[in-house]
């Protein structure tokens, strides 16, 4: 039988399909336990009878023989009884016994059916299904978000190389430009594995991060990372925080915290001047004028672009000023 190829999705289902089986290894044990209860009670019955025999323990000739009819009779008068009383009371054990058994086998030939079919081990096929349930979505994520901006390969391989820890380049490189298959994840499993809410966090600034190398986060990169962070079950109110963060680095940056009323209270332009200066535009600059000197700056001191990396604090500090400016001056 040749190799088959399988979707991750139906890859999962057919694994799923062939090692769904009973625990074979606790009804077997159940099972050996209540014939050895009734061996054990046989045996002590025997013993309770022959105790009280004259002639125990044989002597002589006669009374070996007679003994061992006793034992006979005892086997064939008494353990009939003694066994179909037990029968009857565990029958719906030996069933559940049998139909497990049975169940059992059937599975273990799916699993066979399926090894088969993919070409790999059941350690080797286990390995791929832990990957898939905790690591593709990542890694496909990645791959979805760089590939989006490839004239900053560079700086994302050394981003992702730095970020995950990987000593070889090439090996991020590689799932770059590859969609992974059944051999690559044994090369990846373990490194995307997200365990907590402050990991998966992380990721999402690192796929921000990865868009905005170079020029900012194009209309296409946007869209894609407002899908990613659906699917990776953020709540309303954290996609709210990220687009507040990251929208002035978009290349087409519009005024997205505008969308709610801005407030009527009037602000005199003398009031106003070191925030326009923040910003350095003049007073009589136009709201275009604003966005885009905001977006400039943003572009420049926005604490999580790559260039930042070893002024983080500092930009931190001066990115709220902006902000600051930037909401006096709006409102």
């Amino acid at each position: 039988m040749g190799k088959k190829k399988l979707s991750d999705k139906d890859f999962v289902k057919e694994y799923e399909e062939a090692i769904n089986g009973p625990e074979i290894l606790s009804t077997t044990t159940n099972f050996c336990f209540l014939i050895s209860g009734y061996i054990s009670l046989l045996i002590f019955f025997i013993f309770l009878v022959v105790s009280n025999i004259p002639f125990f323990p044989p002597n002589t000739l006669e009374e070996v023989a007679l003994f061992s009819l006793l034992i006979v009779f005892i086997i064939a008068a008494f353990s009939p009884t003694f066994f179909i009383i037990f029968v009857f009371t565990i029958k719906e054990d030996i069933e559940k016994y049998i139909n497990d058994f049975k169940q059992y086998k059937a599975a273990k030939k799916r699993e066979k059916n399926f090894l088969a079919k993919i070409g790999m081990s059941m350690k080797e096929a286990t390995r791929r299904y832990n990957f898939i349930l905790k690591e593709a979505f990542y890694v496909q994520s990645l791959q979805e978000v760089c590939k989006l901006n490839p004239h900053t390969k560079s700086g994302q391989v050394e981003m992702i190389k730095n970020w995950y820890k990987f000593k070889d380049t090439a090996l991020v490189e590689y799932l770059l430009d590859n969609e992974y298959n059944e051999s690559d994840f044994n090369m990846y499993a373990g490194h995307f594995e997200i365990k907590n809410f402050s990991e998966k966090k992380s990721f999402a600034e690192l796929l921000f991060k990865l868009a905005i190398l170079e020029d900012g986060i194009h209309d296409d990169e946007w869209e894609v990372l407002m899908d990613l962070l659906v699917n990776l079950n953020f709540t309303e109110n954290y996609i709210e925080f990220f687009k507040k963060r990251y929208n002035p680095l978009r290349t087409k940056f519009n005024d997205y915290e505008r969308n709610t009323e801005t407030t009527k209270e009037y602000h005199s332009v003398s009031l106003l001047k070191p925030y326009y200066d923040i910003l350095g535009v003049n007073e009589n600059a136009s709201d275009e004028e604003i966005k885009r000197a905001y977006h400039n700056l943003a572009l420049q001191h926005h604490p999580d672009l790559a260039k930042n990396a070893d002024r983080v604090k500092e930009s931190e500090q001066m990115m709220a000023k902006i902000n600051e400016a930037y909401e006096k001056i709006r409102n």
